[in-house]
């Protein structure tokens, strides 16, 4: 009876974990170039099975294996903003956090009081120079300009070349709040690529699929509120089977 409050238990733990990740991805759905989370779930007993390690004694009960990344591409939609960018192909941004380079696909960029070019979140985007000051070009008015390869032209000057990496595989990259990636331990860094497209006065939206994450939102509350029930019931039949064995006796 145990065994099965212990596998009821363990799927509403995994559908209570898929909720907080739905939230977070309806949260976001209108960050632009914010990438989905998802988890996917598979038995305990076929985890064994697959390292070799199962014996008659082990139980089914679903786990989550941990949150993983859906690196799709969004939609870009055009804003006219000469400062927004959109990047077709795999690559990301390379930008300076307080902990150091990391990456992002957000291309909603602004200028500072100083004139860098920086994410929303006030972070620096490199260049092949490092940060990328545009201040000669707002003192002058001059029009800013960015190109198909990230060529950044303020009027007739070419100021600096936006940094856009690509990982090798996209599971080495993990993510940060913020909407930034770091790189996994232990994993080789992004090198810089040529092989993605900037549009400019473009940005890519998260690839939230709304009607997808809400019913997923709906079965797993409907799935975790089953669960529910069925403890109930286990504990309501455990407590009832303890007091008659007890009058018995």
């Amino acid at each position: 009876m145990f065994h099965g409050l212990y596998e009821a238990l363990s799927g509403a733990v995994g559908q209570e974990t898929k909720l907080d990740v739905v939230t977070n991805n309806l949260a976001n759905a209108g960050t632009p170039g914010y990438k989905r989370d998802f988890i996917p779930f598979q038995t305990e007993l076929h985890r064994a099975v697959k390292a070799g390690q199962a014996g008659p004694a082990d139980r089914h009960y679903a786990a989550p294996e941990g949150s993983h990344t859906d690196f799709s591409p969004g939609s870009v939609v055009s804003t006219g903003n000469p400062l927004d960018v959109a990047l077709l192909g795999d690559g990301f941004l390379v930008v300076q956090s307080p902990g150091g380079v990391r990456f992002t696909r957000q291309g909603n960029l602004k200028l500072d009081t100083q004139g860098n070019l920086v994410t929303s979140g006030g972070l620096a985007v490199l260049g092949g120079g490092g940060p990328i000051n545009l201040q000669e070009a707002i003192d002058n008015g001059l029009p800013i300009q960015i190109d198909a390869s990230g060529a950044v032209t303020a009027g007739q000057t070419q100021v600096d070349t936006l940094r856009i990496a690509q990982p090798a595989k996209t599971k080495d990259l993990v993510k940060e709040g913020g909407n930034l990636f770091a790189v996994r331990p232990g994993a080789p860094a992004p090198s810089d690529t040529e092989d993605t497209v900037v549009q400019q006065g473009a940005i890519e939206q998260g690839n939230v699929n709304l009607v997808s994450e809400m019913t997923g939102l709906i079965e797993a509350n409907r799935i975790f509120e089953a669960y529910q029930r069925v403890i109930q019931a286990v504990d309501e039949a455990t407590g009832k089977a303890t007091n008659e064995i007890g009058r018995i006796a």
